[in-house]
């Protein structure tokens, strides 16, 4: 009885250590691969054979420091994070990433990660942000305030990049319904249950609109699981939001287990627009949170968030094609302007009406934002300066009827 029990623990073990040896090589050569992508790999000859001709090898580089801002934590963190594991070095020191309430970068820091919002800060304490020899505004088709405000502040809007042609182009089939969903939530988890039944290999992501929703519909899958039984391959369910810990979030990044699929139930997290934040209304002087349908330049984006592979839109073709907004309209024209005014004259820009915005807000909303700044004696009268009261407003990052209280 205690052999047969003993065998079998070694022949467990045998097959964990196995898994592990086979994940640990597959891992390596991935790294391995994308090595060889990059732009060094093409001077890997040369400086083996220098190496080898001569017994003392230097190669001088210009010390550079590069800043690369994401529009939300989690991208952040794990990009920083699959830099410094192919890399080879510990995260927070050559590589980093500086979040609010946590920085993890050293002064050996030369690649380092933020978000859009952080790097608008470091502006306000250095205009010229002289210690970056490189600055990186990633996912600049979100078209938040903060980067519209980075690109207008460094003047290189105009120089968007347009190298799309060389991108990698996977190969994505776009389904569509034959007819309006009454109930997109329950469409969409019947959508997932079919497909983890009848498909046999490939993760699955599904967009929602908020916290509530995940939550709802993880609920309906793990219920559905559970009735169904063994009679279903397992499904590993990951939400991702912007309220959840960090260290829940991580778990989309890691390696779907043998015979699991991962469904994935994001937010805009992942990707723009399904919920609009701060959709300002200049009667009333306040934001509210809106559910709208995407635009089909996000539409586009998403399908293309896992690579090759099938990609469902839960509404007809006739809908993306008359229905939906071309493209997300920039929050700079949806949201209240009074708290960015303050940001562009703490940082040297006085006169906010001249500021070159890469889609200039209306004029009558900036001189709204203005006769605000006034009303709450956040700006001097007649001269239009910071008060001594709202110097540090911008520091914050709260909205400035709340610091005024």
């Amino acid at each position: 009885m205690l052999t047969g029990l003993f065998l079998d623990l070694v022949k467990g073990a045998i097959t964990f250590l196995r898994f592990s040896v086979d994940e640990a090589e597959r891992k390596a050569k991935t790294i391995g691969q994308t090595r060889k992508s990059l732009p060094i790999f093409a001077y890997r000859e040369k400086l083996l054979n220098a190496i080898n001709e001569y017994q003392t090898l230097q190669v001088t580089l210009k010390e550079e420091k590069v800043c690369c801002t994401q529009p939300r934590r989690v991208a952040a963190m794990s990009v920083a994070a699959r830099v410094e594991e192919k890399m080879g070095v510990k995260l927070g020191y050559e590589v980093g990433y500086a979040i609010r309430f946590k920085d993890c970068t050293s002064d050996k820091t030369i690649i380092k990660y933020v978000i859009d919002g952080s790097l608008l800060r470091e502006f306000l304490s250095t205009p010229l942000l002289d210690y970056y020899t490189c600055l990186m505004i990633d996912e600049k088709h979100e078209r938040t305030l903060h980067t519209d405000i980075l690109f207008g502040s460094v003047k290189c809007y105009q120089k968007f990049s347009e190298y799309f042609d060389n991108a990698p182009i996977f190969n994505i089939q776009v389904c569509y319904t034959k007819a309006p969903e009454a109930n997109y939530t329950s469409t969409t988890i019947t959508t997932a249950m079919q497909l983890h039944i009848s498909q046999k290999n490939g993760d699955i992501l599904v967009f929602l609109t908020g916290q509530y929703e995940i939550e709802a519909v993880q609920e309906s899958l793990q219920h559905t699981c559970r009735v169904l039984g063994s009679k279903i391959y397992e499904l590993m369910i990951c939400p991702i939001y912007a309220n959840l810990p960090p260290d829940m979030q991580s778990k989309i990044f890691k390696p779907t287990p043998p015979g699991v699929r991962k469904v994935v139930l994001a937010t805009n997290i992942v990707e723009t627009s399904i919920t609009i934040d701060g959709v300002y209304s200049s009667k009333t002087r306040m934001e509210s949170l809106l559910v709208v349908p995407c635009s089909r330049a996000s539409a586009v984006q998403r399908s293309g968030r896992v690579g090759p592979g099938h990609c469902f839109r839960l509404y007809t073709q006739r809908a993306f094609h008359n229905e939906l907004e071309e493209k997300t309209f920039p929050e700079i024209q949806r949201t209240n302007l009074a708290n960015m005014d303050l940001t562009l004259k703490s940082i040297g820009i006085h006169n906010v009406m001249r500021f070159e915005f890469m889609d200039p807000p209306h004029e009558q909303a900036l001189i709204s934002a203005l006769n605000d700044l006034y009303a709450l004696v956040a700006l001097v009268l007649k001269v239009g300066w910071l008060s001594k009261v709202t110097v540090m407003i911008p520091y914050f990052g709260v909205v400035l009827q709340i610091n005024n209280e």
